[in-house]
Parts: C-alpha cells; sequence; structure tokens
C-alpha cells in the first residue's frame, strides 16, 4: 500500500469513527434525558430554546408574531360543593345562659342563620346483608313456600353484587391490584382472599362479556376506528414461557356524541391475523401508529383507508430537538410546522364531511407541502443513524399515510385518544404487574372495556358496573345493558 493509498484509507477510517462517535454521544445524551430531564415535549420548554438568533432569522417557517393578551386576574373563590351531595345539618347553638344580651340584659330573638358548608368524606364503611326469608307451611298438604333469593347467576358467592361491582371498580378504574383491596379489608377484620376475588372477576367478567361483544360490534359499524396494542404479561400460558410477552389490543371511537366505545383485548401476539380477527367485516378509516403490521393489513384490504399519526411523527422531531446543536434547527422547524398543522386541523375537526375535505385542502395543504419540501433536504443533510436523521427517515416511511387524511374526511391526524384510553391500563399495571391465566388475563380485558366506556360516557364506572350485573341477573337483554343506554 502506498502512502497516498495509506492517508486515503486513514481519512475514511476517521471520518466514519467520527461519525460514530456522534452517534454514540447523541445516544449517551438522549438516555441521561430520559433518565433525569424533564419529559415534556413543548415547544416552551427550556431544552427546545437553544436556537442561535442567527440561525432563528435563517429558518423557515420564522416563529409567529407576538399578540398582545390581555391580562386577567384569575378567580380564587372555590367552587361549589356539588349540589346533589347528601346533606346532614349539624346545628351550633348558643348556650341558653348566653341568649342574653350583654348590654340591657334582656333575652335575645333569632333574627337570622349563617350556613357554611364543607365536605365530609367518610372512610369505606362495611356492613352485611341478612336475608330472612319467612317460611310458611301448609299444615294439610305439607307443603312449604319461601321467597326465592335476589337474583344473582354467580355460585353462592358471599357477597352481594355492588360487592363485586366495588371489587372490579376497585381494580380496573382505580388501578388497586387485589393484594392490596385484600389487606385494606383485613383492616376491617374481614378475611376476602385475593385468590377468590380473582375467580369472582373472572366470574363476572364471563356474565358480562356478552356487553363487550356488542360494543365491538357496534364499534366496526363506525366510519372510523382507532387501534393501538402494549404489552402484557400471562404468566400461564398454553405451551409458552412465563416471561414471554404478550398483548392487550385497543380498539375506539369517538363518536357519535354520547356513544363512545372503548375496546380491550387480550391476544398472545399482534400478528396481522390478529389484527384481521378484530376488524372483519370493518370498511371505513382506520387510524393507528407507524406499525408495520397495521399498514400489511391496510394494502390488503381495499375497504380500509389507513391514516398514520402525527403525534407520533412529531415525538421524533421533539426528541431531536434537544439533540446535537448543529441539528436541532430543522427539527424545530418542523416541530414549528406540525404545530402549524395541528392548529388548522383543530378549527376543522367539527366541520361536517365536505366542508372537512375543502378546509384541509385550503388549510392544511400548503402546510402539508411546506412539510413536504422540509423533508427532502432533511433526508440528505443528516446523518440516517442520527436522531434527526432517523426522525426524517420515519416521516418519510409514513408519509402516505400521514398525507391521507386530506383525501378522506372520517381520518383525524394523530392517535392520542386511543393512547389515553391505554393509560389507565399502563399505570393499572404498574401496581399488579401481570395476569397470573389467560382467563384472568381475558377477564381484565372485558371489565377495562366496560369500565373506559363507561367513563368516556359520563357515566360513574361503579354505578354502571351495578347496573350491568344486576341486568345480566335479571336477564336484561345485553342492547339495554350498553352504557350509552343505560
Amino acid at each position: 500500500m502506498t502512502t497516498d493509498q495509506e492517508n486515503a484509507y486513514l481519512k475514511t477510517e476517521n471520518f466514519f469513527l467520527k461519525t460514530k462517535i456522534d452517534e454514540l454521544e447523541e445516544l449517551v445524551r438522549a438516555l441521561q434525558r430520559n433518565r433525569f430531564a424533564s419529559k415534556s415535549e413543548s415547544l416552551n420548554h427550556p431544552g427546545m430554546k437553544s436556537l442561535f438568533h442567527d440561525e432563528a432569522e435563517t429558518a423557515e417557517p420564522t416563529f409567529p408574531e407576538k399578540k398582545k393578551v390581555r391580562s386577567y386576574s384569575r378567580s380564587t373563590a372555590r367552587k361549589p360543593i356539588p349540589e346533589d351531595l347528601p346533606r346532614e345539618n349539624i346545628y351550633l347553638d348558643l348556650p341558653e345562659a348566653e341568649k342574653v344580651c350583654s348590654c340591657c340584659s334582656e333575652p335575645m330573638q333569632q333574627v337570622s342563620e349563617k350556613i357554611s358548608e364543607k365536605l365530609h368524606i367518610k372512610p369505606r364503611r362495611l356492613s352485611v346483608h341478612r336475608f330472612i326469608k319467612p317460611v310458611y307451611g301448609c299444615k294439610k298438604c305439607e307443603t312449604v313456600k319461601q321467597a326465592k333469593m335476589p337474583a344473582h347467576r354467580l355460585s353462592r358467592p358471599s357477597v352481594t353484587l355492588e360487592s363485586l361491582a366495588y371489587l372490579a371498580y376497585s381494580k380496573y378504574a382505580e388501578g388497586l391490584p387485589l393484594y392490596r383491596i385484600e389487606k385494606s379489608l383485613k383492616a376491617d377484620n374481614v378475611e376476602l382472599g385475593r385468590d377468590k376475588m380473582s375467580r369472582w372477576m373472572i366470574q363476572i367478567a364471563g356474565k358480562l362479556f356478552p356487553i363487550k361483544d356488542l360494543l365491538h360490534q357496534k364499534l366496526l359499524e363506525s366510519s372510523m376506528v382507532a387501534m393501538d396494542e402494549t404489552s402484557f404479561q400471562v404468566l400461564k400460558e398454553k405451551d409458552r414461557p412465563a416471561d414471554r410477552k404478550s398483548y392487550v389490543l385497543v380498539q375506539t371511537r369517538e363518536g357519535p356524541p354520547g356513544q363512545k366505545i372503548t375496546v380491550f383485548h387480550y391476544e398472545k401476539s399482534r400478528a396481522k391475523a390478529t389484527i384481521e380477527k378484530y376488524l372483519d367485516g370493518f370498511s371505513g378509516s382506520f387510524l393507528t401508529d407507524g406499525l408495520g403490521v397495521y399498514q400489511t393489513f391496510s394494502n390488503e384490504n381495499s375497504q380500509v383507508s389507513h391514516g398514520g399519526c402525527w403525534a407520533h411523527a412529531r415525538r421524533k422531531f421533539a426528541d431531536a430537538a434537544k439533540g446535537k446543536k448543529n441539528r436541532v434547527v430543522a427539527a424545530k422547524q418542523m416541530l414549528l410546522l406540525i404545530k402549524d398543522l395541528f392548529k388548522a386541523e383543530k378549527e376543522i375537526v367539527c366541520c361536517d364531511v365536505d366542508g372537512k375535505l375543502e378546509k384541509r385542502a385550503k388549510d392544511c395543504k400548503p402546510i402539508i407541502d411546506k412539510i413536504h419540501d422540509l423533508l427532502a433536504k432533511g433526508l440528505v443533510s443528516y446523518p440516517a443513524n442520527s436522531l434527526t436523521g432517523k426522525a426524517f427517515k420515519y416521516l418519510d416511511n409514513q408519509w402516505d399515510y400521514l398525507t391521507r387524511f386530506l383525501e378522506y374526511p372520517h381520518l383525524i391526524i394523530h392517535n392520542n385518544y386511543v393512547e389515553r384510553q391505554i393509560k389507565p391500563f399502563v399505570l393499572g399495571r404498574k401496581a399488579w404487574l401481570f395476569a397470573d391465566s389467560e382467563r384472568g388475563a381475558h377477564a381484565s380485558a372485558t371489565l377495562y372495556s366496560l369500565v373506559n366506556t363507561a367513563i368516556e360516557n359520563g357515566l360513574q364506572p361503579y354505578e354502571y358496573l351495578c347496573f350491568a350485573l344486576r341486568g345480566v341477573a335479571e336477564g336484561k337483554s345485553v342492547e339495554k345493558l350498553l352504557p350509552f343506554n343505560s
């Protein structure tokens, strides 16, 4: 090897090593941020304010002009206590000896009364329902009669339906694992084992499953369905080790008003066959993140118009905007454009079907064109393995799905609603960690479906669970037991 060849080889090697060092330094900073820094993605966050003035002047688009906003003082008055709460009157009267005027010693008369209200919270109160059934007999025929027990439909539980609803509410709405409920009840000298409670949850989920199934059927009749998934560990799955990852799939629709639906499904995988199983017969708009299996499904189903999530694309640039200073300008430009897109779409979302497409063509399409121009520049300007390069690559890969909302009025531009529906499950999972069996996992999916749908339709989940359990016990039709029909 000649000296010139050796120099050329060393220069090339040096270039690649420097590039690798830059990638590793950026990765270390990202890991440190995720571990110690704030998770905020706001443009007003300090981590987003490091643009130099000369960079800001050359960046496109420019920051919008600041508008003068009339200042106001925030009210500090307390919100009134809800009128529908029961009131307990507590009279605070003067002793008889003090009902005398201190000046003239004449007896004083009541002229008015002053009322002040304070919220009073009592700890959980337990009670026992004693069912006393008089037995009637005929001395002549030697026959006897007695009243029947209230309908229950479970195999001789030692608790009422309301108690079962409370246990389900505590776990699936408040995120309390059964062992903590067991400990709480033990403090009141009530021995109720978690194994027994777990069996009850599986039993009531089985009785309530037809409601979830009907909710899923109605969901598939919608014009737009959003879908996402999260991991779920189930210990005792057939032919699978305990540490093998399973999933909970979540499907939602936001409307029509007063008829929101959220349905959870437990599955061992998120393969295409699983997606097909829960979208069988569906035709309409389909909104997801960038997971490849959703795209494979939609590409093979002409009845489905598949849209992507701009919130996921934005998240990539939010991470890149906190990276190396010589790469953050384009990321911040992109964040500003996406912010403009969200602002424009917010004003369009309430329009009718025809109005949406017209307004999107007028207000959103120009922003999309600017984003595409910046995307074309970014793809050739940044290393592919840098945070900024990865953000541009993700946007490029998802472009067809992200821009499909311009053609299909029922699509929205982000999947945030379904992610908010997953959050109660994720918070609960941090407490109870796993499901013991497949039956328990299916039961959790059913009860999360009913609790979340009830909450989204403005119902108190405990009251709805009582209503649903009582309705099932009394043999009411499933249609009448749906949360938005209750």
